[in-house]
C-alpha cells in the first residue's frame, strides 16, 4: 500500500478545512488534492486524527507481522529441504 505524503494530523485538518469551506472543489484545489481524495479520506477516517493515527499504527504492525511470517516460512522451507537430504 502506498504511503500518503500527508500525516494523519494533516489529513484530519484538511478534511475539517474543506468541510468548513463554501465550495468543496475550490477548497480541494487550494489544498492540492482532488475531490475524490477528499471523499475517500472523509469516508475512511471521518477526519478524526486519533482514528487515523491508530489505523496507521495497525498498518505498520500488519506489515511487520507479514515480514515475520515470510521469514519464518523461508526458514521452514530451508529446514525441510535440508531434512529431506539426510533422510
Amino acid at each position: 500500500m502506498r504511503r500518503s505524503k500527508f500525516t494523519p494530523e494533516q489529513i484530519a485538518q484538511m478534511v475539517q478545512d474543506i468541510e468548513r469551506a463554501d465550495s468543496t472543489s475550490d477548497a480541494c484545489k487550494a489544498l492540492g488534492i482532488s475531490v475524490r481524495t477528499y471523499r475517500r479520506w472523509r469516508a475512511q477516517f471521518g477526519g478524526d486524527p486519533e482514528v487515523m493515527q491508530r489505523l496507521e499504527q495497525l498498518e505498520d504492525e500488519n506489515s511487520r507481522l507479514r515480514r515475520i511470517v515470510v521469514d519464518l516460512t523461508i526458514d521452514n522451507s530451508v529446514l525441510r529441504d535440508t531434512l529431506r537430504k539426510y533422510l
